[in-house]
């Protein structure tokens, strides 16, 4: 078991015969609902290449019967990006999947982006730290990371601070009210 709340839970189904993943159900019945791979997936193959599928599942967090998750490819070859999905367990169907990609590109070597936080409502919205990363080539001295609150909800993707040069620390989610600390500051923003 991975999340469980009053509506809904999330597991992790070993290699059985059937197909190995994380998986979300109703506590009441339904089908469950495939999600990714578990983090020991190692590269045997993927059954299943249909959308959300031959990435990794992590961060999983359970709002009632809807789960945000970040995907991450497992197999190269695959059209699947670094991803911030949520999905209705009740239908299994995605109610928003957001491309991963740095926000700030320095023409480096190598330049990642990487999810550290989500929150996430019931009702489907969704907010997420994330980190950009930066390497040279030939041991040059790359910029530092980069960190910044993203969100998705009624009023769509948007952007709810500027770049930050530490990362925001203890994140929640009261209500609509979605909360940081920007260093020494707590900042705050509505999650609709």
């Amino acid at each position: 078991m991975l999340a469980s709340n009053s509506h809904a839970q999330l597991y992790d189904r070993p290699s059985d015969g059937a197909q190995a993943g994380v998986y979300g159900c109703l506590r009441r019945g339904g089908r469950a609902v495939y999600l990714g791979e578990d983090r020991s997936y190692e590269g045997s193959g993927c059954l299943r290449k249909d959308e959300g599928h031959c990435a990794r599942a992590t961060q999983l967090v359970l709002a009632g019967t809807t789960v945000a998750y970040f995907t991450t490819p497992v197999e190269p070859g695959y059209a699947q990006e670094h991803a911030i999905v949520v999905r209705s367990i009740a239908t299994g169907r995605a109610l928003h999947s957001v491309a991963i990609r740095v926000r700030t590109v320095h023409q480096t070597m190598l330049e990642e982006s990487t999810v550290l936080k989500i929150v996430a409502k019931p009702d489907g919205a969704v907010a997420w730290v994330q980190e950009d990363s930066f390497a040279r080539h030939g041991g040059a001295v790359p910029p530092p990371p980069a960190y910044s609150v993203f969100a998705v909800d009624r009023k769509g993707f948007h952007t709810l601070t500027p770049e930050l040069p530490a990362s925001p620390r203890a994140m929640t989610l009261t209500g609509t009210t979605l909360s940081w600390s920007n260093e020494a500051t707590r900042e705050s923003a509505l999650l609709d």
